[in-house]
């Protein structure tokens, strides 16, 4: 199977896969360039809670290496609820440590005050 991918901004010689035609027809890189021919995708081993980014790690100008299929793996962010329940157990986290800390201070306090009127 021919598979024609079209790639993005490179940068160090590598870029994201945007698109991907199988079976692509003639003249279609002059279209939508750049891009390259590969004959297979490799599968991902995706870790959970990562989303699989296709990349092409291109050969030097004037080299016969063949383009380099590989996956990045981007971390998926947590819904807003989830975030909302962690910050909300936080600041209940910090709102207890604050006033155990400020009952520490007043106990010192009244100690320092009995211990000064001996």
């Amino acid at each position: 199977m021919n598979i024609y991918l079209v790639y993005g901004e490179v940068q160090g010689g590598r870029a994201a896969i945007n698109t991907r035609y199988n079976d692509p027809w003639e003249g279609l890189e002059d279209i939508h360039k750049p891009g390259v021919f590969v004959e297979s995708i490799p599968d991902s081993e995706t870790p959970e809670g990562f989303n699989p980014v296709l990349m092409v790690k291109l050969p030097a100008e004037g080299s016969e290496d063949e383009p380099e299929l590989y996956y990045d793996y981007v971390a998926i962010p947590e819904p807003e609820e989830t975030q909302l329940e962690r910050a909300q157990v936080r600041i209940a986290t910090l709102e207890a440590a604050d006033l155990d800390n400020k009952e520490m201070i007043a106990t010192l306090y009244e100690l320092t005050l009995m211990g000064g009127m001996s």
